[in-house]
């Protein structure tokens, strides 16, 4: 009990430490702080290294080396401790900054034009500030927040979020406030890499060649409303310049809300193909198994589904 009050004051004073400092710091001292931070995690988190270790090379077998695997873990490491620091630093001066240290291709200034339409991420490079780019470019995103368990660091969250043109919506309830915000003309944002078990609404999809539990939340939204789906991410360059880009998009015409989720899970697993060094490896993405799926080819901390 102890020891879970001293980590609650500890995370407290951390996040009032970055909110009084972070802010203030130059662009190239982000970038140097979150390329520092993320090698110390990928040195310290032996349990989130391990995970990541195994999930790559679930992912992508003897087609990668060691070192290679390794160097894609250690910078997803970094991507992380960017997107944390960067949800601070983007909360002063927001509006130069955006100018300054965003860009949108072609592809996405299009669908920026599009009301409504269910935009789709995961957690690839900056999930954080994709909201910030709707709010900017004046078409605010409506999105789910999933609850920190300290409540002061969560408050601390959510202002910095609206702060930068999100509308976050708490999990319980969210579907009915997802659903009135599409048939209001506005988006919405959904994160699709989370293990979504199937009491609580998830389906079975494959990904990277093995099923996993995806939410079919985003295939129920599209039918209801003949949305369209597109996923959209956020990387930075070396420069610190993110760069906004999106898949095809996916319509609801003909396809059943199942074949929906599995259009789009394909569609972000080939984002996550095309810019590895960006997701967040350390997450146990592939946890459950059915009985009628083969459990050696699952990762050593999964388990099956009761």
């Amino acid at each position: 009990m102890i020891r879970k009050q001293l980590r609650a004051i500890f995370e407290v004073l951390l996040a009032w430490l970055a909110w009084c400092v972070i802010p203030w710091m130059p662009r190239a001292c982000v970038l140097g702080l979150a390329r520092f931070g993320g090698a110390l995690g990928w040195c310290f988190a032996r349990r989130e290294r391990k995970v990541s270790l195994a999930n790559l090379e679930l992912a992508y077998g003897e087609t990668l080396s060691k070192e290679e695997r390794i160097a894609i873990g250690k910078s997803a490491f970094q991507s992380f401790a960017l997107t944390l620091l960067d949800l601070f630093w983007f909360s002063r001066f927001t509006s130069s900054r955006y100018r300054r240290y965003t860009h949108i291709d072609p592809k996405m200034a299009h669908i920026l034009q599009m009301a409504p339409f269910i935009g789709v991420t995961g957690h690839l490079g900056n999930w954080e500030i994709l909201s910030m780019m709707f709010g900017m470019e004046g078409n605010p995103m409506t999105a789910v927040a999933m609850p920190l368990k300290n409540q002061f660091v969560d408050r601390m969250l959510s202002r910095l979020r609206k702060r930068t043109g999100s509308y976050p919506v708490p999990r319980s309830g969210a579907v009915r406030a997802l659903l009135g915000a599409l048939r209001s003309n506005r988006p919405i944002g959904l994160l699709l890499d989370q293990n979504t078990r199937p009491d609580e609404g998830g389906i079975f999809i494959p990904f990277f060649g093995l099923p996993v539990t995806v939410s079919n939340a985003v295939g129920l939204l599209a039918q209801k409303t003949q949305a369209p789906i597109v996923v959209v991410i956020a990387v930075a360059d070396k420069r610190g310049i993110y760069h906004f880009v999106c898949s095809d998009v996916v319509t609801s015409e003909g396809r059943t809300a199942e074949e929906l989720t599995c259009a789009v899970t394909r569609q972000l697993e080939l984002m996550i193909r095309e810019y590895p060094h960006y997701w967040l490896w350390s997450y146990k993405r592939w946890r459950y198994y059915r009985d009628q799926d083969d459990a050696s080819r699952y990762p050593y901390y999964a388990r099956r589904l009761k």
